[in-house]
């Protein structure tokens, strides 16, 4: 079994998400761990369901206490992947998509661990139809004028005690 722990916000776990799918299309048995969410529910919490209607197996905290140890030994005997150190979490790691037992922990930022996928994902990735009438609205309001949307991500720096510094780039859109 191979259980893959979710974190962060939605594209963190739409990262996690598409390891976990490319496993389960290579017909492992692969499950999901959402636990953090319960322990530390920072951002929204777990968005993939609520968001895209996304569910998968999800192991349990019997499976997990099981499983993480193991993989954790495994990692200090032979290098066996565990998680991502974080100086390299944004590097593809080849030996990653070769695991078929074990705890992986990490964002997973790399199109190589789901490239053949890909099609199948942004499929799992469509948001639903708009039908709340204040959304249909608004909706509306977008399309007929010329839109921008930003995002700011602060909360968590604030609360972590870190800076968070605006950079705004405008352009005129024809």
């Amino acid at each position: 079994m191979i259980i893959i722990q979710l974190d962060g916000g939605l594209g963190n776990q739409m990262f996690e998400y598409a390891l976990y799918f490319s496993f389960e299309k290579k017909r492992l048995n692969v499950k999901l761990d959402t636990s953090i969410f319960k322990e530390n529910p920072g951002h929204n919490g777990y968005e993939l369901e609520k968001v895209f209607k996304i569910n998968g197996a999800y192991c349990s905290s019997l499976e997990k206490k099981i499983i993480k140890p193991v993989t954790k030994f495994l990692h200090i005997l032979f290098k066996y992947p565990y998680k991502e150190r974080y100086q390299q979490q944004w590097l593809y790691q080849p030996k990653v998509s070769d695991v078929r037992f074990g705890f992986l922990k990490g964002y997973w930022q790399s199109e190589k661990y789901f490239r053949n996928i890909e099609n199948e994902l942004r499929r799992k990735f469509s948001f639903p139809q708009v039908t709340d009438a204040n959304n249909i609205e608004a909706l509306k309001q977008i399309l007929k004028t010329n839109s921008v949307s930003l995002h700011i991500r602060r909360a968590d720096y604030l609360l972590a005690g870190r800076s968070c510094t605006l950079i705004i780039i405008i352009k005129q859109l024809n």
